[in-house]
């Protein structure tokens, strides 16, 4: 199997937050902040129509563009299932087509961040999974997002991660 991988640049104008800048007039101060990767596994049929329509049907989930910032696809790849062409600080968004109900939603975007190599989390978090369902218009439909402690307990989302570590402190 294959997998499609696809990377874009994103970057920020910080002339946008000057009080007095007009976008269209104003002259911008584009800085380049990097950018991401996203990956579309088991892909059999190789066809560059195919593929082109796969990176443009994915697109509207993560490619934009406004007077403060925006994030465009530099380049994409088919790739062996097991080569992994980003570098080794990235974590890669995972785009599988559809969910439940499928009906609603075309695509599903999940990102796992481990903690325990990663290590940007506070200390007492082990891992982080977050899962985004899109509409086929690249809206999303609903977000979730679960951390994984390192005593092995479990957090949904920001708030259950607050509770957690208030009873920390109150402990």
């Amino acid at each position: 199997m294959l997998k499609l991988v696809i990377h874009t640049q994103y970057k920020e104008n910080y002339a946008a937050h000057d009080e007095d800048y007009v976008h269209g007039v104003s002259e911008p101060y584009w800085k380049f902040k990097g950018g991401s990767v996203y990956v579309i596994e088991d892909i059999d049929f190789i066809n560059t129509e195919y593929l082109q329509g796969l990176v443009d049907e994915v697109s509207p989930i993560f490619v934009y563009s406004n007077p403060a910032s925006e994030c465009y696809i530099i380049d994409w790849e088919l790739v062996d299932h097991d080569e992994n062409p980003w570098d080794e600080w990235d974590t890669p968004y995972k785009l599988i087509k559809g969910g439940k109900p499928m009906s609603e939603i075309a695509w599903t975007m999940s990102k796992f961040t481990d903690n325990t190599t990663d290590g940007w989390l506070r200390n007492e978090i082990a891992n982080h999974r977050q899962s985004w369902f899109y509409t086929a218009d690249g809206k999303v439909k609903s977000y979730h997002s679960v951390y994984e402690m390192t005593d092995g307990q479990r957090c949904v989302g920001q708030k259950g991660l607050e509770e957690y570590f208030n009873n920390l402190e109150v402990a």
